[in-house]
């Protein structure tokens, strides 16, 4: 099975074309089962595209940014669309549904968090993980406009503070992450590139490159996450941060497959 979480910037490329064509060939090549989209505007657009997929879809507007969308083709059952309205705060949205991935149900959840403080993040997510229960496999795929320090190189870690301090954002915080990791959360990039045996003790190494550019900043702000009992049931066989021109963000393109039920 395929999945993928991809911020379509309103359907605009880095240059503010028009870029909804793009995104759909490009979708439409991947063969996926299920698709998370964020900065999703014009939501008209969703369903056009879940059609031509052969995809379920559902859709969650947000005053920032855009909304987020997801598609499965495995349909969607008991949808969510959450309006995550903090004060003070830019307003987001989630959607969260259960669907099935190679006959197996799982909870899963489209997100795309608040873009400038830490403390709102969390708050969004931690409303997110509340949404998402703990009665099935779980998948959060999305960006979460957060960074892992540890992803990187010390080197490069000091180059994104500064340009984070000249761009006027807060420092890089660990309030996303820690959360995720406290409700049992792997990041499947790092379960890729390092396997699940040796969570939580290997996030303190760095990723290779390849895996850390998706977004014009060239850090990695769009993930795609599975809580303890989805890392359980299905293998990661391949992560990787996909070509296109058609977004300032990157596709992240997981495949996975269903373990082997024990004899």
């Amino acid at each position: 099975m395929r999945l993928c979480s991809w911020n379509v910037n309103g359907w605009r490329d880095d240059y503010g074309r028009r870029s909804f064509e793009r995104v759909h060939t490009t979708l439409s090549a991947m063969g996926l089962d299920l698709i998370a989209l964020q900065e999703v505007k014009n939501p008209e657009l969703v369903a056009t595209l879940g059609d031509a997929l052969g995809m379920a879809h559902a859709y969650a507007p947000a005053a920032a940014f855009g909304g987020n969308a997801l598609l499965a083709r495995g349909g969607l059952e008991d949808v969510s669309l959450l309006q995550l309205d903090l004060p003070g705060k830019e307003r987001r949205s989630a959607v969260v549904a259960r669907t099935r991935l190679e006959g197996v149900a799982v909870r899963v959840a489209a997100v795309h968090l608040d873009v400038s403080e830490e403390s709102a993040r969390v708050a969004q997510l931690e409303e997110i993980l509340k949404a998402l229960g703990g009665d099935l496999p779980c998948l959060l795929l999305g960006d979460l406009n957060a960074l892992r320090r540890s992803d990187y190189t010390v080197e490069r870690q000091r180059a994104i503070e500064l340009q984070r301090l000249h761009a006027d954002l807060e420092p890089v915080a660990d309030g996303v992450m820690q959360t995720l990791d406290g409700a049992h959360f792997f990041d499947l990039a790092r379960v890729f590139a390092h396997g699940p045996d040796g969570y939580p003790g290997d996030l303190k190494r760095s990723l290779s490159p390849e895996l850390l550019e998706t977004s014009r900043y060239r850090t990695r702000v769009d993930y795609v996450f599975g809580d303890a009992a989805f890392v359980a049931q299905f293998n990661v066989d391949d992560l990787r941060v996909a070509r296109s021109d058609a977004s300032d963000h990157r596709p992240v393109l997981v495949t996975a497959s269903a373990r082997a039920a024990p004899r």
